[in-house]
This record gives C-alpha cells, sequence and structure tokens, in this order.
C-alpha cells in the first residue's frame, strides 16, 4: 500500500519537474577568420558570435592562434556580444598574425576552457 502511494505521488509531481527545461546557456562561437589581408581595411581578423539569447561578458576570455608566430590575446573585462550579436576582433588588436597556410584559431573561455577552435 505505502508503495502504491509512493507511485502515485510521483505521477502527481510530474508536472512540476524541470523535465525538458534547460538552463539559459548561450553559445559564442568562433564564426569567421580572415587569415589573409582581408575587406577595405586590407586586415586579418577573428569573428565571434553569439548564437544564445542573452548578452554574454567576455571578460577574460582568450584568443589563441596554433601556428605560425603562436600569440595569445585575453579580451578585455569590458567586452560584452549581445545575443546574435558579432564581435571581430582585428589584428592591430590582438597582435595575432594569422599564418595563412593552415593556422588554427582557439576560443578559451574564462575559466580557460576550449569553446571552439576553427582553422
Amino acid at each position: 500500500m505505502t508503495r502504491l502511494i509512493i507511485v502515485i505521488g510521483l505521477f502527481l509531481l510530474v508536472p512540476y519537474l524541470p523535465v525538458g527545461r534547460a538552463s539559459v546557456y548561450a553559445a559564442v562561437l568562433i564564426n569567421e577568420i580572415c587569415p589573409k589581408e582581408c575587406g577595405a581595411e586590407k586586415t586579418q581578423w577573428i569573428e565571434l558570435y553569439n548564437n544564445g539569447n542573452n548578452l554574454v561578458s567576455l571578460a577574460e576570455w582568450k584568443l589563441e592562434n596554433v601556428g605560425g608566430d603562436k600569440k595569445t590575446y585575453t579580451i578585455p573585462p569590458e567586452t560584452t556580444i549581445g545575443a546574435h550579436g558579432f564581435a571581430t576582433f582585428d589584428r592591430a588588436q590582438t597582435a595575432i598574425n594569422l599564418y595563412s597556410e593552415g593556422d588554427t584559431v582557439k576560443l578559451f573561455d574564462a575559466g580557460n576552457a576550449v569553446v571552439d577552435s576553427q582553422g
């Protein structure tokens, strides 16, 4: 009898359990890199995209290239990226000189975990 009451009680709780409800997560990804001198500015750049629905602080996130002259750039604390927004970092800002023959860029979060990489 006790088991039956517990089972019925669990079924009554089902509508209140957080099944199917995900916590809000904004994924910031490397959208595009330009390893050659691109665009009107004739410079290299790395573009990030936030595919989430919330503003994300990029404070202490890092960009790093793997090939050629390896450099790491720490994104300033005041930098944010809006929901479905873009942030672009050029060579003059990051000092990252992308090697056009197969360089890879990595994006690290503030905890130093690799969030994305693109080459």
